[in-house]
C-alpha cells in the first residue's frame, strides 16, 4: 500500500458486511460523527481496516454538499491509515467500521479530522493500554 493511500480493498462495500456491522457493532460517538465498528480477531494483510461512509440526504439535500462531507472524512481518515495499520497489525486483528455523519452544519476539516482520530484511538487501543 501506499504510504498515504485509500485503495479500493479499504473501502467497506459488501452488504452483508454492513448489515453485521450494524447489527453486531458497537457504537462511538465523536460529535460530529457517529462510527459503528466491529473488531475481527484476525488479520487481513490485504486490507486490515475497512471503512464505509454516510451523509445524510435528508440533513444535506445538496449532492454538493454531501460529498465535501465525505472528502473531508475520507481524507481524515487517509491520513490516521498509516498508524492504525500498525496498531492493528501489532494486535493482530482487523477493524471495520461505518462513519456516519450526524450534525446539522457543515464542519470545518480541522473538526472532522480530530474527532475521527480521536475515536480511531479509543476504538483501536496501543498495546500498552490493553
Amino acid at each position: 500500500m501506499k504510504h498515504y493511500g485509500f485503495p479500493k480493498a479499504y473501502k467497506l462495500r459488501s452488504k452483508k458486511e454492513i448489515e453485521t456491522l450494524f447489527t453486531q457493532g458497537k457504537p462511538y460517538f465523536a460529535s460530529p460523527l457517529k462510527i459503528v465498528w466491529q473488531i475481527h480477531h484476525e488479520f487481513n494483510e490485504a486490507s486490515p481496516i475497512k471503512i464505509a461512509i454516510s451523509v445524510s440526504k435528508k440533513r444535506f439535500k445538496h449532492a454538493v454538499t454531501r460529498n465535501l462531507i465525505k472528502r473531508r472524512i475520507r481524507e481524515s481518515a487517509r491520513m490516521c491509515f498509516p498508524d492504525m495499520e500498525n496498531r492493528l497489525r501489532i494486535q493482530n486483528i482487523s477493524c471495520t467500521c461505518i462513519v456516519i455523519y450526524i450534525d446539522k452544519n457543515v464542519q470545518s476539516y480541522k473538526t472532522i479530522s480530530t474527532s475521527i482520530s480521536q475515536a480511531f484511538y479509543q476504538i483501536i487501543p496501543s498495546r500498552e493500554n490493553m
